[in-house]
């Protein structure tokens, strides 16, 4: 289909650019219309020495870390979008990273916008991550 065709396309020029400059942070963000599980979003993700790293932030508010750590093993609201006619949640906005990024990633301070109003502007939700570099 045209998705993974266009995700197969990106993906290509950012192991491109990842083999001439293998230590370069690069980011894939936005509204990516599509399931964490679905074939275009492993397309982007990939395997091997390019993969993408989600950095799936969970709910919180700015300058306030949530405090919970992958070890601790509980789930957190990771949603992003609101299908009104569905009455259903999904992540459809994604930060995907560099490896080389990755690993300055404080997940702790990273969130998706817990807010009453979030709804105000959009139907989906802020995403941000936080890269603390030293």
């Amino acid at each position: 289909d045209l998705r993974t065709s266009e995700a197969m396309l990106l993906k290509s020029l950012m192991e491109q650019a990842h083999q001439k400059h293998p230590d370069a942070w690069m980011v894939l963000l936005g509204d990516l219309n599509d399931d964490p599980k679905s074939r275009t979003l492993s397309c982007l993700l990939g395997r091997g020495r390019y993969a993408l790293k989600d950095t799936r932030p969970i709910e919180g508010v700015p300058g306030q870390a949530h405090g919970w750590s992958k070890s601790q093993g509980r789930i957190h609201a990771a949603w992003t979008h609101f299908f009104q006619s569905e009455d259903s949640h999904s992540r459809l906005d994604c930060i995907l990273v560099t490896p080389s990024l990755f690993r300055f990633l404080c997940f702790e301070k990273s969130f998706v916008m817990r807010s009453p109003m979030w709804a105000l502007g959009s139907d989906h939700r802020p995403v941000m991550a936080v890269f603390e570099i030293p």
